[in-house]
């Protein structure tokens, strides 16, 4: 679960550095996913709505086989998220008090 939460992470990291205002969607992230995980099957969401969440794409452990790619994979989208929102941070103005 720790790749599926570092993309929520990156994700709230490129929001905030790249559009401040936009700030707050990071709760709607992180809520998407929870409703996804929760009540997905619940609700009989479609496979790519399920799919759209980070933790859909791990395997159950120790229920199922580790897959080493997805863990990659995530890993990898969550580091240039938060690449992104470090360069965004960079090139805001914020003044110095």
């Amino acid at each position: 679960a720790l790749p599926a939460t570092a993309v929520l992470i990156g994700g709230a990291l490129a929001l905030t550095g790249l559009t401040p205002r936009f700030t707050s969607l990071a709760w709607a992230l992180l809520v998407a996913g929870f409703v996804v995980a929760m009540f997905g099957p619940l609700l009989d969401l479609p496979t790519w709505v399920m799919r759209l969440s980070p933790f859909e794409h791990l395997d159950r452990v120790p229920a199922e086989r580790l897959t080493v790619a997805p863990v990659i994979g995530l890993t990898v989208v969550a580091i240039a998220l938060a690449a992104v929102g470090l360069v965004g941070y960079r090139r805001r103005d914020i003044t110095s008090q």
